[in-house]
């Protein structure tokens, strides 16, 4: 299937099952543009071994790297940025639910309010 296809497919899946399509489709594009990459670092040596213009390899090549290490980098902020909602949820959840044991509400009760603001993290 192709890059573009899959892409398609994940972005569809996941609107239709309500998640957090930037958070996918954002993964979903650094593993695309990662790969890409990856074949482009392959097709390069390639051409070096045919004996193209080695000056231009080595700046394809420092592009390539650069372009990599921004997607590393991308990647880390967004798992840091997952953690961090995550755990602004569970905080939030447990403010909850300290202040619905106070009110009185039911065991059952508090643990749905607590779900439904977990669930904002995933």
């Amino acid at each position: 299937m192709s890059e573009s296809r899959q892409m398609y497919q994940i972005a569809k899946t996941a609107l239709a099952n309500n998640e957090d399509s930037e958070g996918i489709l954002r993964e979903a594009t650094i593993l695309n543009t990662q790969s890409r990459l990856l074949r482009l670092s392959g097709a390069l040596r390639e051409l070096e071994d045919s004996g193209s213009d080695v000056a231009e390899i080595a700046d394809i090549t420092c592009k390539i790297t650069r372009a990599l290490s921004d997607i590393g980098r991308l990647d880390i902020m967004s798992q840091k940025y997952k953690t961090e909602v995550r755990d602004r949820a569970e905080l939030a959840a447990n403010k909850v639910e300290k202040t619905a044991k106070q009110k009185g509400f039911s065991a059952e009760t508090i643990e749905s309010i607590k779900r439904d603001i977990l669930g904002i993290a995933d």
